[in-house]
C-alpha cells in the first residue's frame, strides 16, 4: 500500500497539471523534450485513472529501466492507492504473456542467428497473430 504522506509535494505547471487529470474514453498524445515531466505527468494520470474506474491500471513502455522509473515516479503521487492497482510492464513482456494466454504456440528456428528478431519479426511485430479468435478477449480489453 502507499500512503499520501510517502508522496511528495509536486509543484504542477498548468499544463501538466491539466495533462494529469484522466477522463473515461480519453486518449492523450504527450510530447516534451527530456526532463520536461512527461513522466511526472503519466505517473499523476495513471493514479487518476485509478481513482476515477477503481480498477486496475496497466502502463506498457518499451524496456525494463523505464519500468522501474515510472514506478519510482508514482511513488511520489501523494495519494493513497495499492501498488497491486498498477501493472507496469515492458512490451515484449506483455507480448509474450498475451501470446501464451491466446495459445499462440511461439516457434524459433535455433539455427537463426538473432532470437529476437525473429520474436519481433514472427510474433510481437505481426499484426495477423492478432487475428486468431483466441485475442477476442484482449482485443475486447485494449479497445475499450
Amino acid at each position: 500500500m502507499h500512503y499520501a504522506n510517502q508522496g511528495k509535494h509536486i509543484e504542477y505547471t498548468k499544463p501538466q497539471a491539466r495533462l494529469s487529470e484522466s477522463f473515461s474514453g480519453e486518449k492523450v498524445k504527450i510530447r516534451g523534450l527530456a526532463g520536461s515531466g512527461k513522466t511526472t505527468v503519466l505517473a499523476m494520470r495513471a493514479v487518476n485513472a485509478h481513482k476515477r474506474h477503481g480498477s486496475s491500471v496497466l502502463i506498457l513502455t518499451y524496456n525494463l529501466t523505464l519500468c522501474m522509473y515510472i514506478k519510482d515516479k508514482i511513488s511520489e503521487v501523494r495519494e493513497d492507492f495499492s501498488w497491486s492497482s498498477f501493472e507496469i510492464i515492458n512490451y515484449h513482456k506483455f507480448m509474450t504473456f498475451a501470446l501464451n494466454e491466446a495459445g499462440v504456440e511461439i516457434e524459433i528456428d535455433e539455427n537463426a542467428e538473432n532470437f529476437e528478431t525473429q520474436l519481433d519479426t514472427k510474433y510481437y511485430s505481426n499484426t495477423n497473430v492478432f487475428l486468431n479468435s483466441n485475442f477476442a478477449e484482449i482485443r475486447h480489453h485494449i479497445d475499450r
